[in-house]
């Protein structure tokens, strides 16, 4: 129990948190190299809200590595005003569809136990 009267799960042991980190700089390395936006999360620099990827690393046994991803302000006000204008549900839009495509990939979860 902690000082604030709830448990927290406990955390991972020193050597499985450092291959999460070395697993969240090669996604960070590799995202940067396809051209992503990437930031660190855990950061209090506002970064973790720009459009692209933020990568964090959970250091709870049953954490992992965790990839969040934000999309511009500018393409989801468009995407929202544009679906409010009454289109076919059914037929959207290339950009719409991508917007869509992002916004339900935007969480991926990379665990280095299943290579």
């Amino acid at each position: 129990m902690t000082e604030h009267g709830f448990d927290l799960p406990p955390k991972a042991p020193p050597d499985v948190i450092a291959q999460r980190n070395a697993l969240g700089e090669e996604a960070c390395r590799t995202l940067a190299q396809a051209g992503i936006p990437v930031y660190r999360g855990g950061h209090e620099d506002g970064s973790e809200e720009n459009a692209g990827a933020t990568v964090h690393v959970d250091p709870f046994v049953t954490g992992g590595v965790l990839v969040e991803w934000h999309t511009d302000t500018e393409l989801t006000t468009a995407a929202v005003n544009f679906l409010a204008c009454g289109v076919d549900p059914s037929d959207l839009p290339y950009a719409i569809r991508h917007y869509e495509t992002m916004r339900a990939c935007r969480t991926l979860f990379w665990n280095p136990y299943f290579g």
